[in-house]
């Protein structure tokens, strides 16, 4: 096995566009015939495993029929692509029955449009469990303000700024929940991120609180009910004097 690579344009650059394949060079039982592994075209598109992608960096890699489908522990046979993260490095946990795909550590970006999110959640994975508790989450809770907004694109770039969007304001939120918003604590300067999801057990716990309210009042209902329909009674039956 030897490695080869080759220009489009054999009479040279000057002539026109030209891309660049690397291949490796195996040995059919007749013949050393190369089997492109990489090109780079001439607009500056990077391909590995296809030669024929048109657009930005396509990483097309066939598995054998018998690789190993995620387990939920750490596995790399899932694994197609490898982005470290520093010193972070990078998680490759994939979930039990997962294809695989990329394992990196973080991602930033515009947008991010999924099928399925899951977040990280066994009892494992945490430590100084407690529950939500206290008059305090309540009070602070209902300070909340729901916003709509739209994006300021002077700011920040998506595709839809004209879509009206509703939230929160991660700066308000920071005086009530500041464990819910990334970069909390750090210099006005710095802008805030908010975790959405963190809102779900608080939302959870104030639908508890208030079907406990509902259900001390359906008591306190019936109880009365019972009085009444006792007092009515008596006031209905003749009295002897």
């Amino acid at each position: 096995m030897a490695v080869s690579y080759w220009g489009d344009n054999l009479s040279g650059p000057s002539v026109g566009p030209d891309n660049f394949h690397f291949a490796f060079l195996e040995w059919d039982g007749t013949l050393l015939r190369p089997r492109p592994r990489m090109t780079i075209t001439s607009h500056g598109f990077v391909n590995i495993g296809t030669t024929n992608h048109v657009h930005g960096v396509y990483l097309n890699v066939v598995k054998p029929a018998f690789h190993s489908l995620g387990n939920g522990v750490s596995n790399d046979e899932p694994t197609t692509a490898i982005i470290a993260g520093g010193i972070s490095g990078r998680y490759n946990d994939w979930p039990n029955g997962w294809g695989g795909g990329l394992s990196t550590w973080d991602i930033v970006g515009s947008g991010c449009y999924f099928t399925t999110y899951i977040g990280r959640s066994d009892r494992r994975y945490k430590r100084s469990i407690a529950s939500i508790e206290g008059k305090d989450i309540r009070q602070r809770f209902m300070q909340l303000r729901p916003v709509s907004y739209y994006i300021d694109t002077t700011i920040a770039k998506v595709d839809d700024p004209e879509r009206l969007r509703f939230g929160f304001i991660a700066n308000e939120v920071e005086e009530l929940f500041p464990n819910l918003v990334i970069n909390a604590g750090l210099p006005p300067e710095i802008p805030r991120g908010l975790e959405y999801d963190g809102f779900i057990p608080l939302l959870v716990k104030m639908v508890q609180e208030q079907q406990k309210a509902i259900e001390a009042l359906r008591e306190e209902n019936r109880q009365l009910r019972q009085e009444f329909e006792a007092l009515r009674a008596r006031l209905d039956t003749p009295q002897k004097y």
